[in-house]
């Protein structure tokens, strides 16, 4: 019997020392970690294929803390994602969040802040991604920038490469002229081929926390990283960081002494001298000082009385004017609602009627919308250019072609009360922004049109070595000298007490006077009444211009609409949401309504179907708007989709925070036109 217990001891014995074996090898297994293979300074393969970089050295540092050793997967960036989402490495070296990994990665704490820019060709004169028009960028394939910009700047040209060396050699080789990379990683590599020059930085994307991240659901493994990142000190973080990114030059103790005891000479020499002529300076103008005090105490006696009176004159205007404000922005909103929902009505019905006699009473509808649109359309401008937020974009072209456009638009209506327009040839070119410089002789040519009963209009063109001035010229009834100062101001309207809208609203000139403020063009007029009247404004010439043959075709061209396409709409007007319904789905589209984020987001859920249109109203309930609730909807699906923002704010600060959202936007209210071209724009891009 002893000899059998004593069997079974040593078996157990056996069986535990073996098990501690396998324990203590458990722990000393090593953490794989996937990294790319060409982000320098972060992580690459030296010349003997030896993982080097930042953050090699900062997860090596990582596993000390884990308590285990560390080994490198190098590869592709899109590879290095792969192996991780698999299972074939335990966790990513560095990388940033986004919806589309959360499906199949769960994050670190953030460790390190890494910005990202856009890089331009230096001979480009780009500064967004707005000035790159037909040009390619370069991006990284799976980066977190390509989906950065595929979702935030959807009409960009993407050319997409496996590593950010070959996007930089494309660069320098103009494969491409623009590339997104990570600072440090662009830099490096244009150094590295001796052409930092040729690229500058000229847009910063984005500034993102570099995190680590391991395969869904590898919560122990997370956390374990998440508290070895939580010990790594400041210190040792910055000796790594300065190690890759910081370079000093080194200078020998002996010339380093003798800078610091020449320089220490030269001070004491400068001080003593400039001493000595201070001293003779603050004599001299102590006297003058004192003879300046003495007469400046008596002014400031008989002002400080007077600056009180303008500072609350001041601030009672200032108040005024914010009111005012206020208002018009709050008016012109209320005001737009009922009016878009109309309009979308009136769109339905002029689609489905068939008899004349109601055709007319249509038209007569549409006639007063339009008058309605043409007038909000107005005050809108003026918002926009008070708000700042039209950008200037001034190119060289040859005036005559943008005259005869004019003319050509201007002729019927001229006709039609017997004026003629003329139109010397003008072999100018200028160096304006054309869209804007339109507007204003649009609006010189309208109000001409408008006030002359008899005669003609005319423009002309007069040049000297540096400006042209383009003068618009009528046989009108003339404006007195005390009221042409007063013409540019809102609302002004020179013989229309009554206020017919058929003589105008009373903006145009105002609109004039803002655009040629933001241009710096120069405006003029002068008038002799009972003669007729001189618009003019001055832009500044340009010279070797090469003469632009333009694409004349309708864009306007029916196309094919999306098949079973299916459109959000939110809006928490219940007569818009139905007008918007009857209209898409008179087009073929299916729409779903809703009026706010959770009711839409419910809907979606139920339907089981990706949309492929979203159009929110920008102001929704409790605060709420429509930026957010697309927001919500990409984050959703884990994908962008063409979005459009339709609202009737104009105060200046939601028409930037608008502007900035990167969306579409469209103002109510918005003529189906427009909301139909917006969908064969969707179409033709996807």
């Amino acid at each position: 019997m002893s000899h059998r217990y004593l069997h079974c001891i040593c078996l157990a014995l056996v069986t535990l020392l073996f098990s501690g074996v396998h324990f203590v090898n458990a722990n000393d297994k090593p953490i794989t970690i996937s990294l790319d293979h060409s982000w320098h300074p972060f992580s690459y393969l030296d010349e003997n294929r030896k993982p080097q970089g930042l953050l090699v050295d900062y997860w090596r540092l990582v596993g000390q803390k884990l308590g285990r050793p560390v080994q490198f997967k190098l590869v592709d960036w899109q590879q290095s994602l792969d192996l991780v989402r698999d299972g074939k490495a335990d966790a990513h070296g560095g990388l940033f969040q986004s919806a589309n990994r959360k499906t199949y990665l769960d994050f670190s704490d953030q460790y390190m802040d890494l910005s990202t820019g856009l890089f331009v060709a230096a001979k480009l004169n780009a500064r967004h991604f707005s000035d790159l028009d037909n040009v390619q960028v370069g991006i990284t394939k799976g980066s977190y920038e390509a989906e950065y910009v595929a979702k935030n700047f959807p009409e960009i040209r993407l050319k997409l490469f496996r590593n950010n060396e070959k996007l930089v050699r494309a660069a320098l080789n103009e494969e491409v002229l623009a590339f997104v990379a990570d600072y440090p990683v662009g830099m490096y590599y244009l150094h590295k081929y001796g052409s930092p020059e040729h690229y500058r930085v000229v847009y910063t994307l984005y500034t993102q926390h570099l995190k680590s991240a391991v395969q869904k659901g590898n919560g122990p493994l997370l956390r374990k990283i998440n508290q070895a990142l939580g010990k790594i000190s400041k210190d040792e973080m910055s000796g790594i960081t300065e190690k890759w990114i910081l370079t000093e030059a080194v200078i020998p103790d002996w010339l380093g002494r003798v800078l610091i005891i020449t320089g220490t000479g030269l001070v004491i020499i400068l001080g003593f001298i400039y001493t000595t002529l201070l001293k003779r300076q603050v004599y001299l103008k102590t006297q003058s000082l004192r003879q300046e005090v003495d007469e400046s105490i008596r002014l400031r006696n008989e002002n400080i009385e007077l600056v009180k009176a303008l500072r609350l004159g001041k601030a009672d205007a200032e108040q005024a004017n914010i009111a005012k404000s206020k208002f018009l922005a709050a008016a012109s909103h209320d005001l737009r609602q009922p009016l878009h929902a109309l309009m979308l009505f009136t769109s339905v019905l002029d689609e489905s009627i068939q008899y004349p006699e109601v055709r007319k009473v249509v038209d007569q509808i549409r006639t007063s919308i339009d008058a309605l649109q043409n007038l909000f359309n107005a005050l809108l401008d003026v918002s926009r250019l008070d708000a700042g937020v039209i950008q200037v974009e001034k190119t060289d072209f040859f005036l005559q072609s943008l005259l005869d456009k004019l003319v050509n638009d201007f002729e019927p209506v001229a006709s039609e009360k017997g004026l003629r327009i003329s139109c010397p040839a003008c072999p100018f070119a200028a160096n304006s922004d054309l869209i804007q410089l339109e507007q204003i002789l649009r609006n010189y040519l309208s109000n001409a049109i408008r006030y002359t009963v008899k005669g003609e209009i005319g423009i002309t063109c007069v040049a000297d070595s540096s400006n042209i001035t383009i003068n618009v010229f009528d046989t009108g009834p003339g404006i007195s000298k005390n009221s042409q100062q007063a013409i540019f101001s809102e609302f002004y309207q020179l013989s229309n007490p009554e206020r017919d809208r058929s003589k105008g609203l009373g903006l145009g000139l105002a609109i004039v006077q803002r655009i040629s403020k933001l241009l710096e063009h120069p405006i003029n007029v002068e008038s002799t009444p009972g003669k007729g009247s001189i618009f003019s404004v001055s832009v500044p010439q340009a010279h070797n211009v090469e003469e632009n043959i333009t694409d004349t075709t309708d864009i306007t061209q029916d196309t094919q609409h999306m098949s079973n396409g299916l459109i959000i709409v939110i809006d928490d007007e219940a007569s818009i949401r139905e007008g918007m319904q009857s209209l898409l789905q008179r087009w073929g589209y299916e729409v779903i309504c809703a009026a706010d984020e959770v009711e839409v987001l419910n809907l979606l859920r139920q339907h089981g179907r990706t949309p492929d249109v979203i159009i929110a109203d920008y102001r929704l309930r409790e605060y709420k708007t429509g930026i957010e609730t697309i927001l919500a909807i990409h984050t959703e699906y884990g994908k962008y989709i063409p979005a459009l923002i339709i609202t009737g704010d104009t105060s200046a600060d939601e028409i930037r925070e608008v502007d900035n959202s990167g969306f579409q936007v469209l103002y109510k209210p918005v003529a189906p036109t427009k909301l139909r071209a917006f969908l064969r724009y969707v179409q033709s891009n996807k």
